[in-house]
């Protein structure tokens, strides 16, 4: 289920996280675990509301192998794009316009990501020549 991908993308935004190179996909990430959290969170919750409470250990979260965070992004933009197209039930309603919500919000950090890493690419080009210098 859906909830189980979030879950894993979560633990992935944390070793992006940590392991950033600069402390603006550093912050970026954070914001990003929290988006992904709140919706995973309301999502959960109308789910239970509508049909029924998950059952302890229900949540099992795949493993998400990271290549770059650009590309964990777009992933996790792909996954939640094809999760809306599942919602079709009237009683989910608010799922949709939360999940939406989402994808207008995944595509604003991808815009953010790519001025983190033109940044740091900038400072990385410049300390090189300031130590040939």
């Amino acid at each position: 289920i859906y909830i189980n991908k979030l879950q894993a993308y979560k633990t992935a935004i944390k070793n992006i996280h940590w392991s950033s190179n600069n402390m603006s996909e550093h912050k970026l990430f954070d914001d990003i675990e929290d988006a992904v959290a709140e919706v995973q969170d309301e999502i959960a919750e109308v789910a239970q509301g509508v049909y029924e409470r998950l059952k302890l250990n229900d949540l099992k979260p795949r493993r998400y192998n990271i290549t770059t965070s650009k590309k964990m992004l777009q992933d996790l933009l792909n996954d939640t794009q094809q999760f809306l197209t599942t919602l079709r039930s009237k009683e989910l309603v608010g799922v949709k316009s939360t999940v939406e919500a989402f994808i207008g919000k995944l595509n604003q950090f991808k815009y953010l990501l790519d001025f983190c890493l033109k940044e740091d690419l900038k400072r990385r080009i410049k300390t090189k020549v300031c130590k040939k210098i």
